[in-house]
């Protein structure tokens, strides 16, 4: 398998389960060692980078958030421990969720329960996102992010975080086509191999012209 992603382009890998996309971000994220092959970020094999080099690079959502019974700020700081409070609340107003913290009894300072059980899932996920953004780390890496969420608010997740980080990289993992119109380019694998790749629109428009002939 080989493929790049610029710096600054939102990149969307879709396969099934099995098709090879968690082996991906463990090697992006040192995981899983490898010896053929060669996994570069900025020209530096990312086997010779320092682990705290590894994680300062890398900001990682998954579609299991980690919600502790704690306040929302404490929630937030898991993220950055020196964060200030108005960075804190900066970065859940990027990431559209201040308002309904607001909103909660104590605000930030509200405990959410066990797995942050005063959220929706969709908020849940907006928090993830928050907490990520309080990290600044130049790339992100989605892992199934909108599993379990309804339509709507799979859209709107999408949507956010495409205006939030729209000056980082981002790489997308996914099995699901939702929302992928906004991202700059698309790779689908199957058995560890790009069998497809282009952005949404192009990859449709071939998919309808190979249905027609």
């Amino acid at each position: 398998m080989t493929f790049s992603v610029s710096p600054g382009k939102h990149v969307a890998i879709v396969g099934e389960s099995g098709a090879g996309k968690s082996t991906i971000l463990q090697l992006l994220l040192k995981l899983r060692p490898y010896q053929a092959g060669s996994v570069r970020l900025n020209e530096k094999e990312i086997k010779e980078l320092p682990e705290d080099t590894v994680r300062h690079l890398f900001a990682v959502v998954t579609q299991h958030v980690q919600l502790f019974n704690a306040t929302v700020m404490e929630n937030l700081r898991l993220a950055e421990p020196n964060a200030s409070r108005e960075e804190c609340m900066q970065a859940a107003r990027n990431a559209f969720i201040h308002d309904r913290i607001e909103a909660l009894p104590q605000g930030y300072d509200t405990v959410l329960g066990e797995w942050g059980a005063r959220l929706s899932g969709g908020e849940r996920q907006r928090l993830a996102l928050a907490r990520a953004l309080l990290r600044n780390s130049p790339v992100f890496l989605f892992d199934e992010p909108t599993t379990g969420l309804d339509p709507l608010t799979a859209q709107a997740f999408v949507q956010a975080m495409r205006s939030i980080l729209k000056n980082k990289t981002v790489i997308w993992i996914t099995h699901k086509l939702d929302g992928l119109e906004v991202m700059d380019d698309i790779l689908f694998i199957r058995d560890g191999t790009v069998c497809e790749q282009g952005t949404h629109s192009l990859l449709i428009r071939q998919k309808s012209g190979s249905t027609r002939k």
